[in-house]
């Protein structure tokens, strides 16, 4: 199975709707659209299952989600009862192969730590340059990852383990240093009434740091860039902040 496979049916027990997170996304959102009156075009980048992009229907004239992991679309198609909401299963270095006008986006996010699956900043770049040309004059876009600064810089070795009482999961997440990359494992453990389960998967991710991040939005084109620790807006710091979350503007044409 695939690394996310396995944890796709568990998902929103793992990583559940969280209000601050979509209240940052909406604020980014309306900061380019408050004079269009609910007419904007949102992408939502490795949505999972869907969530984020579902609660945007009623603030948007069409959202659409792409995710590489079939299960994870799947489960979104399943809860999805928007018309002007869609999803596909999409390699987000194929965005430009989807259906979405180039110039047609306000409002485009890749969060979850998403983008630190692709193998190199060379990808990384690719992938943003991308996003940047989907975006109409103003646009913003949005990426979300773990502080790899602080990750690096202290020889962390795991991230807080969470754990979900109510539906019997807990996730332990584990990283394991090489010399370019961090292998992250994660254990999976089910614990309810009806059964008990461990998964246990690892993959390989490219641990970006905020500096060569901000390049990669630069040499892309965007503008007004700024760097927050968390979605709560609270500023970035290489060795305390948890996150780092990324916006910037796609320059008005003059």
């Amino acid at each position: 199975m695939g690394f996310y496979q396995d944890i796709s049916f568990y998902y929103d027990s793992i990583f559940p709707f969280k209000q601050n997170t979509f209240h940052f996304l909406l604020d980014c959102y309306e900061s380019v659209n408050e004079k269009k009156e609910c007419k904007g075009k949102i992408l939502d980048v490795a949505c999972g299952s869907g969530n984020y992009a579902i609660t945007f229907a009623g603030y948007c004239l069409e959202v659409t989600g792409n995710d590489l992991d079939q299960f994870m679309i799947n489960q979104a198609i399943t809860k999805n009862r928007y018309n002007n909401v869609s999803f596909s299963s999409l390699n987000m270095l194929e965005i430009d192969k989807s259906n979405i006008a180039k110039g047609s986006l306000d409002f485009a996010y890749c969060i979850g730590n998403s983008i630190v699956h692709l193998d190199n900043t060379k990808e990384m770049e690719s992938f943003i340059q991308k996003v940047y040309q989907l975006l109409s004059d103003g646009g913003c876009f949005v990426v979300q990852i773990v502080n790899y600064d602080r990750i690096l810089s202290q020889g962390i070795t795991s991230l807080p383990t969470i754990e979900n009482q109510e539906d019997g999961v807990v996730f332990i997440r584990d990283y394991i240093h090489h010399i370019d990359k961090i292998e992250f494992k994660t254990t999976l453990i089910i614990d309810s009434d009806h059964m008990e389960e461990e998964y246990r998967q690892s993959v390989m991710l490219y641990p970006l740091k905020s500096k060569n991040l901000k390049s990669l939005f630069v040499n892309s084109g965007f503008t007004k860039i700024e760097m927050f620790g968390n979605f709560n807006k609270e500023p970035y710091s290489e060795d305390i902040s948890y996150g780092l979350i990324i916006k910037g503007y796609k320059e008005l044409a003059v």
